[in-house]
């Protein structure tokens, strides 16, 4: 009995490698839904996992080491309570081999049938009667060692209640599509069977003709039943849209080698536009007295001119034939025998892109004669940029000059952040006590970011 039970474990074991990978871990069901308050209900799920036969004896057969995949499984809807709000958990499955459901077991003396024992040696000691495999769910801040990931839980501060905004698939989760889901993406022949026992193929699964090699069909629809190709079928070429060979071959004259074809027969374009005289083609082919150029539209001296710019423009000026970079990073241009700087951003003032300059408006109001400046943006710390005050008016006509503050090592009173100022007044008074109005002082600052 005990090797039967085994036997059938290790061939489930052996197929679901065949289809998911000797050691692969997968993921089926365990959908996670709000539960009451700060609970989460997980569905019953399985998962795979690689392991071995038996880690330990079971029962009377000895413990066998050979690799197999497991499966653990979650046979009944499990509730969670969620620790606290104001954190993000994971919800995690641990797969568990365990031995359970201990019974007292009846055994026989062999020496004597007659005489019966409980428990093996009459010790009267249970013994389990079911090895489980079992996928044990848990949540918390981390995931423990040796379990895997399924659902990421976000609880902001202050929640009273899970809600489904709340909860996403947590990374590393090693959830598997199943297979009648994987059926239909995989491009094979459109199979009318599959697509009724399917429900249908869905919208944009990919479908190669049965019958015409190299054609593709893409689904314009879910529960599509209907055969590509047919009349009123919701299924469209997956080349629509794009150039085909065939097309090409109707718009285009083709090269039958490089840089030569014959084409035979008078070549006529139709239209008001005549053009006169014999036409060579890269020395290959002659074509005499071409009649003209398309209609109304098409684009002669005159036309051209109004469309493009004149590819040789007024004299003195000269053509363009030639535009490029040196190899010292320079723009330059010509015809060939000569080039021309463009620009040379590197020789230009200014040029040092960590070099950036604030120009604003301060509104300050001085405190017996002096204020501070901030400047809206810091500049690099430790550096000290250079300041400017242009020469301005103040709104109540109490001063005629701006300076910045001297500290007392002989330095300007210059920060990275920001300037001290001081006025000096004229009208209304000169000293200090009187420069205390509100002010509206342009500042330009120079530095590095």
């Amino acid at each position: 009995m005990l090797n039967a039970q085994r036997n059938a474990m290790v061939g489930i074991g052996h197929l679901a490698g065949g289809a998911f990978g000797a050691n692969t871990v997968a993921a089926s069901g365990f959908a996670c839904s709000p539960g009451e308050d700060l609970a989460l209900t997980i569905a019953p799920g399985a998962l795979l996992a690689p392991g071995v036969v038996d880690a330990s004896a079971y029962g009377t057969l000895a413990a066998v080491s050979s690799a197999l995949v497991r499966q653990f499984i979650s046979r009944d809807p499990v509730t969670l309570a969620v620790p606290a709000a104001g954190a993000t958990y994971i919800v995690h499955v641990s797969p568990q081999t365990v031995d359970t459901d201990d019974t007292v077991l009846p055994f026989y003396n062999a020496a004597d049938p007659s005489v019966t024992y409980a428990g093996e040696n009459n010790s009267g000691l249970s013994a389990p009667t079911v090895r489980r495999d079992e996928a044990v769910l848990g949540i918390g801040a981390v995931v423990p060692d040796g379990a895997y990931p399924l659902w990421q839980v976000a609880v902001p501060a202050g929640a009273t209640a899970i809600t489904a905004d709340m909860i996403a698939i947590a990374s590393g989760a090693p959830f598997y599509p199943s297979l009648s889901a994987v059926a239909p993406r995989i491009v094979a022949p459109f199979n009318a069977q599959l697509a009724a026992a399917l429900g249908g193929y869905p919208l944009n699964a990919v479908v190669a003709d049965p019958a015409t090699p190299g054609t593709f069909w893409v689904s314009t629809a879910d529960a599509n039943v209907s055969t590509p190709g047919a009349t009123g079928a919701t299924w469209q070429s997956l080349f629509n849209g794009y150039a085909t060979q065939a097309w090409a071959n109707g718009q285009f004259l083709q090269l039958a080698e490089p840089e030569s074809q014959t084409v035979s027969g008078p070549v006529t374009f139709g239209g008001d536009n005549t053009h006169s005289g014999t036409n060579t083609f890269e020395g290959k082919t002659t074509v005499p007295d071409i009649t003209a150029f398309t209609g109304a539209d098409a684009l002669n001296a005159e036309t051209a001119e109004g469309r493009y710019i004149k590819s040789i423009p007024v004299s003195p000026n000269k053509r363009i034939t030639d535009i490029w970079e040196n190899a010292d990073g320079r723009l330059v241009f010509g015809d060939g025998t000569a080039a021309p700087v463009v620009a040379n951003l590197a020789d230009l003032p200014f040029s040092d892109p960590t070099q950036k300059i604030q120009a604003f408006t301060a509104y300050v109001q001085f405190s017996n004669g002096t204020a501070s400046i901030i400047f809206p943006r810091a500049f690099k710390p430790g550096t000290v940029p250079t300041v400017i005050l242009p020469s301005t008016q103040e709104q109540s006509n109490k001063w005629s000059f701006l300076g910045i503050l001297i500290l007392s090592n002989g330095t300007l009173a210059i920060t990275n952040t920001g300037v001290s100022i001081y006025g000096v007044g004229w009208g209304g008074g000169s000293t200090f006590a009187n420069l205390v109005e509100n002010n509206f002082i342009p500042v330009i600052a120079v530095g590095e970011f």
